[in-house]
């Protein structure tokens, strides 16, 4: 399963010049700063010249107070002048029953894990990068006649930018790409080796409002591309509709302590695999899930989250019809740790 990534490289490279020429010729603002720091600032559309506008990273400085919701729903769309905290990390587990499986006997139980901590910094003083590293565990106890690994392991090495996209107004263009090896242990190989690259628009019409577009690529996958788009909503202070990937969800703040919150996601991940002894088979692990619950904010460094749901349409398919199993419906519960500093 060795991925050939040139082709994919070379097109986002190219978009990345494109975008990021004009701001160096002088044809598009180079910066945008916090309204409220800028003598000469005359509106929405106005720009500081004294560095790169970071990607709806103006819109921090125009919408201050919903830059750590925004920037904690899109993985730091948005990235504050002078921001204090940015380092985040994100943990969470989620356990789902065993539960038969479509044709076969015996059952399935899924047990989930996955940790991430990003940095925010800025290329040459000016382009606003984001470097992820996410680790994920994915444990499966089957009792089918199906042979399955015992687990699924998976580490990313993700690094994205956003910049003002040409002269259209309040429009961003954000390119990431995704080093990863997918597999059923934690010694890897090249063959374990995928780069999925994403390229998607930000487009922010008013100070509340966020419409996202766009498509990821998984070279070597069966769904080799993947549109997606999305709208981000704060209407108050207390009620937020973030309906983009990923955890997708609607928010409402009870005190300044409590929140409960509706939301969804979903996996289509592929994994190099042994199946019957032998390595260099491709698993998909597929699964639907939404729920809901509650968030508990213990200071501006450490939120965490209780919740429970349904998930749904999950498969454990290998390529070339070497074997599937269909999951039947099942609860699931979920605890996440989220963190800033």
């Amino acid at each position: 399963m060795v991925r050939k990534p040139g082709k994919i490289i070379l097109f986002y490279l190219l978009l990345l010049l494109f975008s990021f020429a004009p701001a160096l010729a002088g044809m598009i603002p180079e910066g945008t700063g916090n309204p409220a720091s800028s003598d000469s600032y005359d509106g929405p559309g106005q720009a500081k010249t004294d560095e790169l506008a970071p990607a709806v990273s103006d819109t921090a400085g125009r919408i201050k107070s919903y830059a750590a919701f925004l920037r904690q729903r899109m993985g730091a769309v948005i990235s504050t002048e002078g921001d204090d905290q940015p380092t985040t990390f994100d943990a969470y587990f989620r356990y789902v029953p065993p539960r038969s499986a479509g044709g076969f006997d015996g059952s399935v139980a899924v047990a989930q894990a996955a940790a991430e901590t990003s940095y925010d910094f800025k290329a040459f003083k000016k382009l606003p990068v984001q470097f992820l590293v996410d680790v994920g565990y994915i444990g499966i106890e089957n009792t089918t006649q199906v042979d399955t690994p015992s687990h699924l392991t998976s580490v990313s090495f993700d690094l994205e930018t956003t910049l003002p996209f040409f002269k259209l107004k309040d429009t961003y263009l954000r390119l990431g790409l995704s080093p990863s090896f997918n597999s059923d242990s934690w010694s890897f190989s090249s063959s374990d080796f995928c780069l999925p690259s994403r390229a998607l628009l930000i487009y922010m019409p008013r100070e509340n409002l966020i419409f996202v577009g766009g498509i990821a690529v998984y070279p070597g996958y069966e769904d080799k591309f993947i549109p997606f788009g999305g709208v981000i909503y704060k209407p108050n202070d207390r009620l937020a509709f973030n309906l983009v990937p990923k955890r997708a969800n609607i928010i409402y703040d009870l005190t300044k302590k409590w929140s409960v919150f509706l939301e969804g996601d979903a996996m289509g991940r592929e994994f190099n695999v042994k199946k019957d002894g032998v390595k260099g088979f491709t698993l998909r692990y597929k699964e639907l899930h939404a729920g809901g619950g509650v968030k508990f904010k213990m200071n501006k460094y450490f939120n965490f989250y209780l919740s429970s749901g349904y998930m749904f349409n999950r498969t454990l398919k290998y390529r070339d019809s070497q074997g599937k199993i269909s999951v039947k419906n099942n609860v699931y519960t979920e605890f996440r740790i989220e963190s800033s500093f």
